[in-house]
């Protein structure tokens, strides 16, 4: 498989803040395919704190909170010469992702020129939190395509993403070019888009990837029916299967070259670390509430989670933010998963669980997914995945708690659907948070407190 590197720090659009229960076309866990452009430009903040050390298969970490669309440099990242400022086209190329022989500059302009003028005839539009993207319908090439861009304005993110888009989704592809579709001796390739061109305008930085989404015949498009399908209410139970088998896919991505390797520290131990900033990094207001809410500030949170270990577990490449909006409804319970943002290498058990947490399911779904993720991975990569679901599940309870209190108290994102969401169910939301405090306090303590086993996912 041939080396994918990221480089260049202005990183492609893609994502947004992950870490509540729910998330829409473009926001909160990230923009999926759908939105239209921004005029915005990515300014990348550097905090005081320590800088983390990257988790394993070589994950660069940056220290401080950022933006959305700030990116900070971490050790190991290459700084290629950014593309030149003029073009023939009336946008630059970003050299990284080769222009693809059946979709030409002419196309690209094109695509970028339909999403400028937001045509509802031809185009898609739909705003988020963190992106604006449009789906725009090119009739020369027949084809719809997703033109990505950041939003003008967007709050405080407090979840970081580490690899730049194209270069997860390249990985993906390179790692199942060439092999057969029904050789059953490995899993089938996951359905991720590919990116068809990387550059900069007079707009700012896009990106344009190919549509994921059913679409009817050509003389039948229309902008209603270039809007992908999300399945917010569940998946399906051949669906989730799909799913499963996916993630044990992903987990053949050699995430090793994506970046350089700046260190291997066991992923829990960097998990734990990262709640713990992500709560330093909330506004004073918004900790204050925290504390009256009954949610320990930073210091307190570390010395609860310090005692917790998980098994070690062999890492592979993980999505980062599997919420419903990130997944596409395709013909034949078929999935594709868009938005890899938040992508990074890791335990493959922290991906399931937090998809779990994410979206919603029956316990008899939760169940079969479970039990058919454990049987499809290999044992390095299950290895005491009973004992350890729980702890995670408890995790990305604290993480929905303050995040979803953060937007309640700044008023971010409150007009993104899956945000008002999370807002009306914030009683339940910290009902959780409490007894998995209660639970993860026993754990510490070496007991096995009520709620900690599977039962309790």
């Amino acid at each position: 498989m041939r080396t994918v590197r990221s480089g260049w720090q202005g990183k492609e659009p893609g994502g947004g803040e992950g870490g509540g229960h729910d998330s829409a076309h473009g926001v909160t866990h990230g923009a999926s395919q759908g939105s239209h452009e921004s005029r915005g430009h990515r300014t990348a903040h550097h905090a005081s704190a320590p800088r983390l050390h990257a988790i394993a298969c070589g994950v660069a970490h940056a220290a401080g909170a950022q933006t959305v669309g700030a990116h900070a440099s971490g050790p190991g990242r290459s700084h290629p010469v950014p593309p030149s400022p003029t073009s023939l086209f009336g946008w630059t190329p970003d050299e990284r992702v080769p222009l693809a022989p059946e979709f030409p500059a002419a196309a690209v302009t094109e695509a970028l020129a339909a999403a400028r003028t937001a045509d509802p005839a031809r185009v898609r539009v739909l705003s988020g939190t963190a992106h604006r993207n449009a789906v725009v319908w090119l009739a020369t090439w027949q084809r719809a395509v997703v033109v990505r861009r950041f939003a003008p304005a967007v709050a405080a993110r407090r979840e970081r993403g580490f690899y730049s888009e194209h270069s997860v989704l390249e990985a993906i592809h390179a790692t199942y070019e060439g092999e057969g579709p029904d050789d059953p001796r490995v899993p089938r390739a996951p359905r991720v888009p590919r990116v068809l061109a990387l550059g900069r305008d007079a707009d700012g930085s896009f990106s344009l990837h190919t549509y994921e989404g059913p679409l009817p015949a050509p003389s039948r498009v229309t902008p209603d029916r270039l809007t992908p399908r999300h399945p917010v209410n569940g998946l399906r139970v051949r669906e989730a299967d799909a799913l499963v088998d996916q993630l044990a896919a992903l987990t053949r991505v050699d995430c090793a070259h994506l970046e350089p390797a700046a260190g291997r520290p066991e992923f829990f131990a960097w998990l734990r670390a990262e709640l713990v900033r992500l709560v330093a990094s909330l506004p004073a207001p918004v900790l204050a509430r925290a504390t009256a809410s009954g949610l320990p500030g930073p210091a307190a949170l570390e010395e609860l989670l310090a005692p917790l270990t998980v098994t070690p577990r062999t890492p592979g490449l993980l999505h980062g933010d599997l919420n419903p909006w990130n997944i596409v409804r395709l013909p034949g319970d078929e999935l594709a998963l868009i938005d890899w943002e938040l992508a990074l290498a890791g335990d493959p058990l922290y991906e399931l669980i937090r998809h779990l947490h994410l979206a919603p399911a029956r316990p008899s779904l939760r169940a079969r997914m479970l039990h058919r993720w454990s049987r499809v991975l290999p044992p390095d990569r299950t290895a005491g995945w009973e004992r350890d679901a729980p702890v995670y599940a408890h995790l990305e309870r604290l993480r929905s708690a303050y995040l979803d209190l953060d937007r309640i108290v700044t008023g971010s994102a409150l007009d993104a659907p899956n945000v008002r969401r999370a807002v009306r169910r914030y009683g339940r939301t910290l009902a959780s948070a409490h007894a998995s405090l209660a639970a993860l306090g026993a754990l510490g303590a070496g007991s096995a407190a009520p709620g900690t086993g599977i039962a309790a996912l």
